[in-house]
């Protein structure tokens, strides 16, 4: 398949390059790591991409998925991963708030046992 392939990569400063080129045919796609970035491959033409963002095909033209939509993606899973570590302090707090329930009564029965021994020592005694 030969595709126009649009790249659009971030400068030092901020600014953009943006290429444009055909595609060679008989290509194979591939994805091989680098740094915490892999260079994808697709139809011969390579892609140095953060490894979760996809590459869209429209219309024959291939392209990084534009930045809004990724930056949108990222938050949507920065959310759910903050919503479980919300929902895992809360089940820590609850089992905390029951742990120190049982410690209380742990403790509250041992005064107890330690009154109720005292009495029947001093009763033993007292005989």
């Amino acid at each position: 398949m030969r595709a126009i392939v649009i790249a659009v990569f971030a400068g030092a400063c901020g600014g953009f390059l943006v290429a444009a080129s055909c595609g060679a045919e008989g290509a194979s796609d591939d994805a091989r790591t680098y740094g915490k970035t892999v260079i994808k491959v697709v139809d011969g033409q390579r892609f140095q991409l953060p490894e979760d963002m996809p590459l869209q095909s429209k219309n024959n033209i291939i392209a990084p998925m534009p930045i809004e939509q990724y930056i949108a993606m990222k938050f949507e899973r920065l959310e759910e991963r903050l919503q479980r570590i919300e929902a895992d302090v809360a089940a820590l707090k609850k089992k905390d708030k029951m742990l120190m329930r049982d410690t209380r009564v742990t403790k509250d029965d041992i005064e107890v046992i330690k009154k109720a021994s005292e009495s029947i020592v001093e009763g033993v005694k007292g005989k």
